[in-house]
């Protein structure tokens, strides 16, 4: 059977605030991942939307879906520019995420230090399928705390789990991401209240190292 090169531009993906219930782009994970061979970037700042885009029109073969949000680039995601992934490395605990919140996580990652906890951060820049170097890197981990702006049924925090299991690793995991529909509100409000800012990462963090590490 012959294999057709389609891209696919997934505008407004994650919260997009303000355009109501049924407008949030927090179901193309789950879908996306569902249909054998598709390739999923889900790039954090504009110099990364180029490269992948490249990479998805002139390397990737068959089905490549590059998502991307409503709005401008996020603040703190401008000096980001990979095409697979990045690692911040930490001792304590792992923080993994993709995309916009990509900000969110590295403010995080500083408040968490500042604190005392040594918090690693794993970004992914090409999310499906998972790079086998993510799980390499989270395998060095024996705690993990994954953050994603979709739906976590059916989410890449829950494939991720999946195959760190596979790969016979044991630890503790947690996987925070939106379930149902999300009321319409500012986008910033909408990831506060989906538990998915800085504060909100923070705070699942600490709850991971309050529980006693694994």
């Amino acid at each position: 059977i012959a294999q057709y090169h389609l891209v696919l531009a997934i505008d407004r993906a994650g919260i997009v605030g303000e355009d109501g219930e049924t407008h949030q782009g927090i179901f193309d994970i789950p879908m996306l991942t569902a249909v054998p061979g598709c390739k999923i970037y889900s790039p954090a700042s504009y110099a990364e939307v180029r490269e992948c885009l490249k990479c998805a029109l002139y390397s990737d073969k068959g089905l490549v879906a590059l998502r991307y949000p409503r709005g401008k680039e996020p603040k703190g995601c401008k000096e980001m520019q990979e095409t697979v992934l990045a690692h911040t490395p930490g001792e304590d605990v792992l923080l993994i995420t993709y995309g916009r919140i990509s900000a969110e996580a590295e403010s995080a990652i500083k408040t968490l230090r500042d604190e005392g906890i040594s918090c690693g951060l794993l970004r992914l820049v090409t999310v499906y399928p998972i790079p086998q170097e993510a799980l390499r890197i989270a395998s060095g981990y024996r705690n993990i705390v994954f953050f994603e702006e979709s739906s976590v049924s059916g989410g890449l925090g829950e494939k991720f789990a999946a195959a760190l299991l596979q790969c016979g690793w044991q630890g503790k995991y947690r996987c925070h991401g939106i379930e149902g529909f999300v009321p319409p509100a500012s986008v910033a409000r909408c990831l506060a209240l989906q538990g998915l800012d800085a504060d909100a990462m923070c705070a699942g963090v600490r709850a991971v190292m309050q529980d006693g590490t694994a």
